[in-house]
C-alpha cells in the first residue's frame, strides 16, 4: 500500500535519519521506535503527506487512504461526543447532512425525492444505518460511558478529546493508520480494548510507543530510527532487542577482526614501503586499505543521569485510610474504603472510569477534602502527587529551568540543570 525508498529528512543542517526504505501492505502491525527527537513523528507525517522528505520517495498505491493520530489535537468544540466522533465516516455523514438537508422538500419537488431516494440507496449499502451503533462502540471502548456520548464535546478535558479523535479515526476505518502515541490518553481497560480493535484490523498500522507491553502484544514487526539510521526488525518489541543485541555482538566482532587485518597491513606498508625489493608488495597493500570499507559501530544516544537523594526514612505504615467516603454532588463515588499502605511497598491503583482512581489520589494527597472517614500519614512521611493533566500546575510563562528552579528547595542552578 506505500512504499518508501531511501526516505530521508532534515532540519536544517542536522540529518533526522536518511535511508528509510520499506514496502506496507495489508495487515501489517509495526511498532516504530526510537530516542526521542530521533524524527519517528516526522515519518509519520511524511507517510500521511503532512510533511515532504528531503531525500528519496514514497509511494502510496492508487486509492489507499491515511488515517493518522497526532500526539496533540486542537481543542474540539460544536456536537456532542457522537457527533465528531461519526464525523469521521466523512462519506457517510456527507450523505447523511444531505438527506436530512432534503427531506423538507421531499413532497414538492421529483427531482429532490428521486436524489434523496438515491441518497438513501447509497447510505444503507454502504453500512450507513449501523454507523451510530458502530460509533457508540468505539466510543465505549475507548472509555466513554453512554451517557457521556451525548454531552458536547467542549466539555471534556484534552485528554477525553483526544479520545474521540481516535474514536472518530478508527470509525473512519482508512486503509494505513499512523497512530502516535495512542495509548497517552487511555486507561488500561481502553488500552485491552485498542489492542483487541487492531488485531483484528484489516489495513495496516504503525504505531509510535513508549509502552513495551502494548506493542509486545500487537506488533509483527519493529522499525528503529536511532543515530540517523533507519533499520527494520521482524518481530515484536522483544524479538527487536534480541536481535538488536545480537546485531550488536557480530558487528562488534566483525570489526575486531577488521582493525586486526588494517593494523597488520599498515605494519607491512610502513615495514617495507621505503625498501626497493618490496615496494610493489607495499604499494599493493595500500590499495587494499584504500578499498577497505570501515565497518563503523552505532554509538549510544546521550542519556541524562539522576543522582536521587536520600529522604528520612518514614515510619513502617506509610498511610493509613480508615471509613473514606467521597461524593460529587449526589453521587457517591465511593464509601467505606480502608487501606493500609506500608514504607517499600509498590502499588497499582486500578478500575473502570469514574471508579474514583484520581479521586482516590487527590484525597491521599490532601488535594481535596474527605467527605467522611480518615487519612493519616506515617511518621516523617511527605507527599507528591503528580496528576493526569500535570500542565495545569505549571506556568506557562516560565522557562522550562524557571519552572524547576521554583520548587528546588535551595539547590543550585548547575544542580537544577
Amino acid at each position: 500500500m506505500i512504499s518508501a525508498q531511501d526516505v530521508g529528512h532534515r532540519f536544517g543542517p542536522q540529518i533526522l535519519f536518511e535511508g528509510a526504505s520499506f514496502l506496507l501492505t495489508f495487515g501489517d502491525r509495526v511498532g516504530l521506535v526510537g530516542p526521542n527527537g530521533a524524527g519517528k513523528t516526522t515519518l509519520l507525517n511524511i507517510l500521511a503527506g503532512e510533511a515532504v522528505s528531503d531525500s528519496g520517495e514514497v509511494v502510496r498505491a492508487r486509492g489507499v487512504t491515511v488515517g493518522m493520530l497526532a500526539q496533540e489535537i486542537e481543542p474540539m468544540r460544536g456536537g456532542t461526543v457522537l457527533d465528531l466522533a461519526m464525523r469521521g465516516a466523512k462519506d457517510l455523514h456527507a450523505i447523511e447532512t444531505e438527506m436530512k438537508e432534503l427531506e423538507p422538500y421531499l413532497a414538492t419537488d421529483n427531482e429532490i425525492a428521486t436524489r434523496y431516494a438515491h441518497l438513501v440507496d447509497e447510505f444503507g449499502r454502504r453500512g450507513g444505518y449501523s454507523l451510530e451503533s458502530e460509533a457508540r462502540a468505539i466510543l465505549h471502548g475507548v472509555g466513554f460511558s453512554e451517557s457521556e456520548v451525548e454531552r458536547p464535546v467542549s466539555e471534556f478535558s484534552g485528554g477525553w478529546q483526544m479520545r474521540v479523535e481516535l474514536a472518530r479515526l478508527l470509525l473512519a476505518e482508512p486503509d494505513v493508520l499512523l497512530l502516535d502515541e495512542p495509548t497517552n490518553h487511555l486507561d488500561l481497560e481502553s488500552i485491552v480494548w485498542l489492542e483487541s480493535f487492531l488485531r483484528a484490523y484489516k489495513g495496516a498500522v504503525i504505531i509510535i510507543s513508549h509502552d513495551r507491553t502494548f506493542l509486545n502484544r500487537l506488533v509483527t514487526s519493529i522499525y528503529e530510527i536511532a543515530m540517523r539510521r533507519f533499520t527494520e526488525y521482524v518481530g515484536n518489541y522483544d524479538d527487536y532487542i534480541e536481535a538488536k543485541e545480537a546485531r550488536a555482538a557480530q558487528l562488534e566482532a566483525e570489526k575486531a577482526a577488521q582493525d586486526r587485518e588494517i593494523a597488520r597491513l599498515e605494519r607491512f606498508v610502513e615495514r617495507f614501503r621505503a625498501k626497493a625489493t618490496k615496494a610493489r608488495q607495499a604499494q599493493s597493500r595500500v590499495k587494499m586499505l584504500e578499498k577497505i570499507k570501515r565497518i563503523e559501530l552505532v554509538g549510544e544516544e546521550k542519556r541524562v543521569q539522576f543522582r536521587i537523594a536520600a529522604v528520612t526514612r518514614s515510619g513502617r505504615d506509610v498511610l493509613s485510610v480508615r471509613g473514606l467516603k467521597k461524593s460529587f454532588g449526589g453521587k457517591v463515588v465511593f464509601a467505606g474504603v480502608d487501606a493500609l499502605v506500608a514504607r517499600g511497598e509498590r502499588i497499582a491503583l486500578v478500575g473502570p472510569n469514574g471508579a474514583g482512581k484520581s479521586t482516590f489520589l487527590k484525597l491521599a494527597a490532601g488535594a481535596l477534602p474527605v467527605d467522611a472517614g480518615e487519612i493519616d500519614l506515617g511518621h516523617n512521611v511527605s507527599v507528591h502527587y503528580f496528576a493526569q493533566h500535570q500542565i495545569a500546575a505549571l506556568d506557562p510563562k516560565k522557562t522550562v529551568l524557571e519552572e524547576a528552579f521554583s520548587v528546588s528547595k535551595g539547590k543550585t542552578l548547575t544542580q537544577v540543570r
